[in-house]
């Protein structure tokens, strides 16, 4: 399986989506999937993957379902996604702890950029660890 993330990431550097967009179903179709995401998979895998999404708004637009049914050598379509479980849906948990990790690298970095002291650092890891 290769993710959305995967395919859209350079580095550390996210280049499907600018700076301040919102994902709508337009944006999404046009940009996400037309400009990044099926080119990629197209190199990767030629005429041979199966696209399947969740069920965000911009990935139950009808424009966007009828767009992957045409350009996409096989779609798994909405009545057949699966519910939200990480068993059976490891898209999205496996995007979040990539997103999870990369958050606590980039604190770890801040905290010792800073030479914050240990101190601090525990104020900080607690209120981060508040807001989750």
């Amino acid at each position: 399986m290769v993710d959305f993330y995967t395919c859209c990431t350079n580095g550390n550097r996210n280049k499907c989506v600018d700076p301040g967009a919102k994902i709508n179903g337009q944006y999404y179709r046009d940009v996400m999937l037309t400009q990044h995401l099926l080119p990629t998979m197209s190199h990767i895998a030629g005429n041979m993957f199966i696209f399947q999404q969740d069920s965000a708004p911009a990935h139950r637009a009808r424009e966007t379902i009828e767009l992957l049914f045409r350009d996409t050598p096989d779609f798994i379509g909405p009545e057949m996604w699966p519910p939200n479980s990480p068993d059976l849906n490891p898209v999205d948990y496996s995007f979040w702890s990539v997103m999870e990790q990369a958050e606590q690298r980039v604190y770890q970095e801040r905290i010792q950029s800073t030479g914050t002291s240990a101190a601090s650092a525990n104020r900080l890891e607690r209120t981060r660890a508040a807001d989750h």
